[in-house]
This record gives structure tokens, sequence and C-alpha cells, in this order.
């Protein structure tokens, strides 16, 4: 059993030391602990659990774990670790789908270049253009679509949105569903 088996303090110092180059450094580790929802205190905790592990393979088996293999292990799961990237954003939709007359849908984006103006006018109130011109489930909401990754929006509305900074306000974008006046807030 692993209970007289002990991970010293300078064993996990160590690991930390190589869990940090692995990562890119005090910058890289900052960024892991936020998207892995995880701090320090708890990976070293970890640590001491893994130097224990080691150490019991080595006594009990004769198995050597290397740091190679444990990297190796990292850089194959590193997706497991990442989360998704996720912007959160709201939108203004002038609804045009595929049956749409073509002159409507002309219609519809002259009229989606209107609210883009005014959204983009200073002091616009974003939420109350939403509530006034979207024609979508989120009107009620403002247009607040949350976060998202991109994966879970249509390509041309992702792309957009991802592109864009924080407080960006762009469009109009044209997806199946119409014409989109996107704002980027986070």
């Amino acid at each position: 059993s692993t209970e007289n088996i002990t991970a010293e303090p300078a064993e996990i110092e160590d690991e930390l030391q190589q869990f940090y180059e692995t990562v890119g450094g005090p910058e890289g580790a900052k960024e892991f602990f936020d998207k892995a929802g995880v701090t320090e205190k708890e990976l070293r905790d970890d640590l001491g659990r893994a130097v224990k592990l080691k150490k019991y393979l080595k006594t009990k088996y004769g198995v050597e774990v290397t740091d190679e293999k444990a990297k190796a292990f990292y850089d194959e799961n590193i997706e497991r670790f990442k989360r998704e990237e996720e912007v959160q954003a709201s939108h203004i939709l002038l609804k045009v789908d595929k049956d749409t007359p073509e002159a409507e849908a002309k219609a519809k984006e002259v009229k989606a270049k209107e609210v883009l103006k005014k959204a983009k006018a200073k002091g616009a109130d974003f939420a109350a253009l939403a509530g006034e011109f979207s024609e979508g489930p989120t009107q009620s909401r403002g247009g607040d679509l949350g976060f998202f990754s991109r994966k879970r929006m249509v390509p041309a509305f992702s792309d957009a949105a991802f592109k864009a900074k924080t407080g960006d306000i762009i469009g109009p974008i044209r997806t199946e569903f119409g014409f989109h006046i996107i704002k980027v807030t986070d």
C-alpha cells in the first residue's frame, strides 16, 4: 500500500517546476489554472499523489514512470484539459429563410444596415434595439445569447463573433436564419 510512501516537498517542487516548463512558465500556468478551474494548491496536492504513485509503482512493480511518459500523456490529453474558447454576445436578428422572396430579403438587408447604424451610434442601447427590432427568441432577453463555443453557432456567425473584440458591434452577417447584428460582450 502507499501508506508508508511519502512525497517529499522537494519532489513535489520538482514536479511543479516541470509542470511550469510544460505549460510555458507562470503565464502559461495561470492560463492553465483559469481554464482547468484549479488552484496551484490543488495541483500541488495532485502532484503529491502522483509522486507517491510513481514511487509505489516503482517499489511494487519495478515500473519506472518517466517524465517523458508523463509529458506524452499530457500532450495527448491536452485537448481534454483545454476548455473550448467561448465568447458572449448579443444579436439582433432580421429573419430571412430560404423561402423568403429575394426582394423581401433585400429589404431586410437594408433594414439590418439601418439597425446597425443605430446600434453603433453613441450611447445606443443594444438591448433596447434588440427588443424593438430583433425577430428571434432572444428578443425578450435584449438579444443576449450568453456564452457559446465556436461549434454551437453556424460558421458564418461564429467566425464573425470570434474575430471581433469585446465591445465590437458588427454586421449585418447573413446566415441561413437571416441578417444578424452582433455585439460581442465578453
